[in-house]
């Protein structure tokens, strides 16, 4: 034999007879976004081409930054390293080069 089992769900503010709180009752909207305000609250493309010329000069300075220690590292100074690895930095230098030309 087969037995049926029925479920229900039911809140506890039904079964006290209370109104649900979880009913939407009311209905509240912003303000449509202006385009001023759009200019100012969101990035855009010139904002975002400023950040990624702000991650490539990070991304140098470490780079250059990795160089000196290991310069220094090898050569057992402690202070700054005059010497640099002269073909990174021109690696280095044509990067930036492209970006500058290219925006």
């Amino acid at each position: 034999s087969s037995t049926t089992t029925s479920r229900r769900v039911s809140f506890l503010d039904e079964e006290l007879g209370l109104t649900p709180r979880h009913v939407v009752t009311q209905i509240h909207y912003r303000p449509r976004t202006t385009d001023d305000e759009k200019h100012e609250l969101y990035y855009n493309g010139h904002d975002f081409g400023i950040f990624e010329q702000e991650e490539l000069y990070d991304k140098i300075e470490n780079e250059i930054q990795e160089i000196e220690r290991q310069q220094q590292k090898a050569s057992g100074q402690k202070g700054p390293v005059v010497v640099m690895n002269e073909t990174k930095i021109k690696n280095l230098m044509r990067t930036v080069e492209r970006q500058c030309n290219s925006q």
